[in-house]
């Protein structure tokens, strides 16, 4: 595994609650049902094989599982993955990543993608390449739900991550913060049909795939901002 700034923290975990703790702070239940409330934009269907990208323990794999014919719950820890193994059945495979940019994902096998409360711990120029590589696993006509946390909602919070960033250096767990301009951007790059909905604190993309992307195109040419 290519262990980067930032990684270490989510391999280094010695115990399933020190794991949830991780994952998500606050209520837990709460928020689940949140984000399986949001997770019903996809319209996943019986038929409908599914990545959970940075699946973590399996809260949300372990209900969506009940509602598609196979998920595939994909994290860069092992440890994490383990406590999930303990919660599903044989409609539940999983993937251990070589990094946190979708190292090992498969290339146009799932009909539908999420990730929650993930990319916002991942750099941004890494997180790109993990946009791609989730597009590129998707069959042609494929959608993926992404939570990106608002940062004219989040302003407060950005400043104080930042201040303690440079008075105390690496902060664990990384946060980024995305605004509507950005996230355009970059779906505009990914050649995606899109929408962007604000919906609390949070950005929310769903997006349809048209085709694959090579990296390259990507990173290298003249498109402006919108």
């Amino acid at each position: 595994m290519d262990i980067s700034e930032g990684t270490e923290y989510w391999l280094n975990i010695n115990s399933e609650a020190e794991a949830k703790g991780k994952v998500m702070t606050g209520d837990w239940e709460k928020t689940t049902k949140q984000h399986l409330e949001i997770l019903k934009k996809l319209d996943i269907k019986p038929t409908d094989i599914v990545l959970d990208y940075g699946c973590g323990v399996g809260r949300l794999l372990v209900p969506i599982r009940e509602n598609c014919k196979q998920i595939i719950g994909a994290d860069i820890s092992d440890k994490i993955l383990s406590y999930a193994i303990k919660e599903v059945d044989g409609k539940t495979l999983f993937l251990s990543l070589k990094d946190e940019t979708g190292k090992g994902l498969p290339l146009e096998y799932f009909d539908k993608a999420y990730s929650i409360i993930v990319l916002q711990h991942i750099e941004k120029h890494k997180a790109i390449r993990t946009l791609i590589r989730i597009n590129n696993s998707l069959k042609i006509g494929g959608w993926m739900l992404i939570q990106f946390p608002n940062l004219n909602e989040l302003r407060e919070m950005y400043t104080l991550y930042m201040k303690n960033k440079y008075s105390f250096g690496s902060l664990e767990p990384r946060m980024e913060f995305y605004t509507r301009t950005e996230l355009r951007y970059i779906f505009d790059m990914l050649k995606m049909n899109y929408t962007i909905e604000q919906i609390g604190t949070d950005y929310i993309v769903t997006a349809k795939k048209t085709k694959n992307i090579i990296p390259r195109d990507f990173f290298v040419g003249g498109h402006t901002w919108k």
